[in-house]
């Protein structure tokens, strides 16, 4: 998934499906990022 263009990536992590709704509820990010620079990747990436 995260191979994908960025904006690509962005339409299937906001869909209406469930797969969207799967991969909102995990994050690829999890104890590499921290808090403020996981938030600065949801506003970019929304």
């Amino acid at each position: 998934m995260l191979s994908r263009p960025i904006d690509r990536i962005a339409r299937v992590i906001s869909e209406d499906t469930q797969t969207g709704q799967d991969l909102r509820q995990n994050s690829p990010f999890t104890g590499i990022l921290s808090e403020p620079e996981r938030r600065r990747v949801i506003e970019i990436a929304a």
